[in-house]
Formats: C-alpha cells, structure tokens, sequence
C-alpha cells in the first residue's frame, strides 16, 4: 500500500470508514494545497475497488486507477483556463457531464467521483451539483477537493462531511524533497518558504523561479522603504505559476519577517509592522484574483496607498 506522507490521522479515519463502509457518500477535503488532499482520495478510491481492498496498487482496478481508465473512478479537473465549467452533456470534464454520468449504473458496486480544486467550479456550476452532493445514487461517494473553502457556496459545505488537512511538518518536506532527488543544502532556504506545502517546495526548488520570487519580494520590500517608482512584473511568474500560488508564496516570505526565522536573504530595513501591511495587500489581491483583477496594476495601487498612509 502506498504510504502518503503527513496527516495520518486523517487517512486512519478514512481508510478505517472506507473498509468498515461507513464512511459518507458527499466529502470535503480542505486545506493548504500541496499536503496530499488528493493523494488522498485517489488512495481511497483504490481501497473501496481494490480487489484486496487495501490499495494494492497491483489488481486490475489499482492500474485502472493510476491510468484514469477505471469506469467507476471519475475525476474532474479544471480545464486550461482554471474553470470547471457546467458545460453539456456531452462536454467531457463539465458538471453536466458529471451528473450524466453518475446517473449511469456503475459496473461495480461502488462509484468514486473526485473533484479537484472544487472551488474552481462556478456558482452555476455548484448549485447544478448540489442535488448530486445531497442525494448521490445509491453506493456512489463524491469527494470535493479544496484549498479554498469558502469560495464553496454554503449549501455545499452544509451537505458534505468536512475532513481538515493540515501543512506538512518540515520533517515531511525533508522527506520529499529527499526523495524528490533535490539537494539537501537547498533545504534550509526552500522550507520556511513553503508553508508546509510539499508542491511549493517542489516548486521553490526550481531555482530560476526561487530567484524571480525572491527579486519579486526585494522589489516590493525596497518600495516600502524607499519609495520611488515601483515597476516590478509579476507577469512572468505569474504565467509560470499561476496567480495564487505566485500570491501564496510571497504571502509565505513576508510572514518570515513576523517570526525569528530571518533568512539572509529577507530585506533587512523592512520592519514586522510594514511586512503585515504588506501581507494584508497581498491577501486582498488574492481574494481578486477570481474576479480577473489587474494584479499589476492593483498591487502597485495598493502599495501607493500604503506609502501614502505610512
């Protein structure tokens, strides 16, 4: 059975409802993203398929599952533009699609749905999904994935079981990141960073993009303390990345100045008081980013503002 790193509780509880069949048939995993959520419920899956019914990973069903060919495992996505829209009928990946097949008979005797990233779904989309989350067919367990809670409408979160996980220890981030190949005296710099996200560690040990988030953070600091002109991009990372992990990971940097873990590297004249202001910037920028705010432009403002006010 594969072993799923941090937040073994959670997975006893599960795996133990899973295999006792009580578990509920509409749940919620929420928390940071890159902690396992998914890892997860693709775990769980295979656990209520498995021929051996532990998660084997050798049976039919376990391959079927790894190759997302599995006619009772369904998972849902959200599509190049970070949407899951409600799309049709035949719009593979859609909710409408979804629910079509869900009022399929299963092959087996139990079906999995998982929705990764549900708060990607729109309210349209939700509030088409919420009959199935309320009342999914008989032996069918829909499990919603989310960093993002409460972008989900609360009749969602009132009709599924809520499961918390929470960020990795920085024993678990070692742990992957060992075996992720990545050399061990880069730990020191890319942990505190990462907010005990393993896909944000991963992804600060990338060092070119560890280099652009750190002239990002200088960029905005150095504002702070001096302000000139601010000028500073953060398209191209944004593209690379996407906008919330780009807004995430700079929210992790400016935390660092609110506790002793000083890097080298951290804007030495920025004070605590400024840095929080800063992170509550950056906070408002990310509650935007859903409704296509101009990050640029709205950062540059709202620094301005705070240059201003200081």
């Amino acid at each position: 059975m594969t072993q799923i790193v941090g937040n073994t509780v959670q997975q006893s509880i599960l795996l133990h409802a899973a295999t006792n069949n009580i578990l509920p048939h509409s749940l919620l995993f929420s928390g940071l993203e890159g902690i396992g959520k998914k890892l997860c419920a693709v775990k769980l899956a295979k656990t209520m398929l498995c021929a051996s019914g532990n998660a084997c990973n050798t049976c039919p069903s376990c391959r079927q599952i790894d190759h997302a060919t599995h006619p009772d495992v369904i998972i849902i996505e959200p599509n190049e533009k970070g949407n899951i829209p409600i799309g049709t009928d035949d719009q593979e990946g859609s909710i409408r699609w979804l629910i079509g097949r869900v009022n399929l008979a299963s092959l087996n005797q139990k079906r999995v749905i998982i929705i990764n990233d549900a708060h990607c779904m729109n309210i349209q989309s939700q509030n088409a999904l919420l009959k199935t989350i309320e009342e999914p067919p008989a032996h069918t367990f829909v499990i919603l994935i989310s960093s993002e809670r409460n972008q989900l409408l609360p009749t969602i979160r009132s009709r599924v079981t809520e499961y918390v996980f929470h960020p990795l220890s920085d024993s678990d981030l070692v742990s992957i990141l060992h075996k992720s190949g990545i050399d061990r005296q880069t730990y020191d710099s890319i942990i505190p960073v990462a907010g005990g996200s393993a896909s944000y560690a991963l992804t600060l040990a990338r060092d070119s993009l560890f280099s652009q988030l750190k002239e990002a953070y200088s960029a905005i600091a150095g504002f702070i303390c001096q302000p000139l002109v601010f000028s500073y991009d953060l398209s191209p990372i944004i593209h690379e990345i996407g906008a919330y992990r780009t807004i995430d990971l700079l929210i992790n940097i400016f935390r660092l100045h609110c506790t002793k873990n000083m890097l080298p590297w951290l804007h030495s004249e920025l004070d605590q008081t400024h840095a929080v202001e800063i992170i509550k910037i950056l906070l408002e920028l990310r509650k935007g980013i859903s409704r296509n705010i101009n990050i640029r432009m709205a950062l540059k403002g709202m620094l301005y503002s705070l240059c201003f006010t200081k």
